[in-house]
This record gives structure tokens, C-alpha cells and sequence, in this order.
């Protein structure tokens, strides 16, 4: 019924198992579907135990990208952040033929006890949805970190200078008497 075809990343139900077969399709038979894993695994699925039929490459497909952002961080930066890498990343040499339009901000997804998770959606076409998500949360980190927002675990960067130790007041007029001998 051209529900799927040689080359479609799809995943099946089948009467039986619990988890749905998720796999490339590489060949389609009267009687099975074989579908090749990520993991390079070999499913033989019978047709006739196949209930449910979903085609993740069919037309076009979604990249989602949850980004954790500390609590601690200033929402409105963050928001303007990768709204503008968004707009920026058609431009990008490595997305631009895989997208079909700019990547949407979604908002704030959910709330937890050190993070917010930011969801960031991107139209791409069919089959390309990991690599453009595996690209923008290069994308993601970089303009983060370039605007000062670490993630959450990370160290905060330091802003106060610490002493040397070797410059106590005794050190320092050491230094000084030395400086000036000279």
C-alpha cells in the first residue's frame, strides 16, 4: 500500500513485542520486510504480524534538539541567543542543504531542579534529522558558551583574581627591595 519503501527509515509494530522495529528498509517481499538497525542489525519482520506502520522519512522529517540551560541563567538571553542562531543556521555550510526552513525556538520544555530544558525544532529532509540535530547542538554549546552561559554542571568561569601565594606582604616587599636594587 506504498506505506513504505527501499530507503525509508521506518519504525513497526508487530503483534507480539512490545517496542516497535526501527530500521531502514531494505527489502519488501510478499511475505516480510527487512529493515537494517542502526546498530547494523538484520530484522525479517512477516507482513502479516506488522499492526502499525510509521514512516520517519516520508516527505520530510524533525530534527528536536533539548537544550538544558542552568537555572541560574537569564532566560531572556538565552531566548535571544538561539533565537538568532536559528535564524543563522540555514546560512551554516553544513545545514544548509538539509533544511527545509529555519529551526523554530519552542520555549521552555520543562523544569527541573537545576535546569530548564529549551526545545529547539528544525524541519529537514527525510532520513537527515539526526545529523542536523547532532549539528545544531554543536551550534548550541558554542553560541552558549560564547555568551556566557554554561551548562549546567559546568564550572561557572572565574571572574575574581586569586593571589599568588608566593605574594604575601612579607613576598611582596621582598619583590620590591629586589625591583629596586636593580
Amino acid at each position: 500500500e506504498k506505506q513504505y519503501g527501499f530507503g525509508d527509515l521506518v519504525a513497526l509494530t508487530v503483534s507480539g513485542i512490545a517496542l516497535p522495529a526501527e530500521g531502514t528498509v531494505e527489502d519488501v517481499t510478499l511475505r516480510v520486510t527487512k529493515l537494517r538497525s542502526a546498530e547494523g542489525e538484520m530484522f525479517t519482520i512477516p507482513n502479516g504480524q506488522i499492526v502499525k506502520t510509521v514512516n520517519l522519512s516520508k516527505d520530510w522529517a524533525r530534527a528536536v534538539i533539548d537544550i538544558p540551560v542552568p537555572t541560574s541563567a537569564d532566560l531572556n538571553i538565552v531566548n535571544d541567543v538561539l533565537h538568532e542562531l536559528a535564524q543563522n543556521a540555514i546560512d551554516d555550510p553544513q545545514l544548509h542543504d538539509l533544511l527545509l526552513d529555519a529551526p523554530q525556538l519552542m520555549g521552555v520544555e520543562s523544569i527541573e531542579l537545576d535546569t530548564v530544558n529549551m526545545r529547539m525544532v528544525a524541519r529537514t529532509l527525510p532520513g537527515k534529522q539526526f545529523e542536523v540535530g547532532r549539528r545544531l547542538r554543536i551550534l548550541v554549546i558554542r553560541a552558549l558558551r560564547v555568551a556566557g552561559i554554561v551548562a549546567p554542571g559546568e564550572p561557572a568561569p572565574v571572574v575574581a583574581a586569586i593571589p599568588h601565594p608566593a605574594r604575601t606582604a612579607d613576598a611582596e616587599k621582598e619583590v620590591q627591595r629586589a625591583e629596586s636594587d636593580k
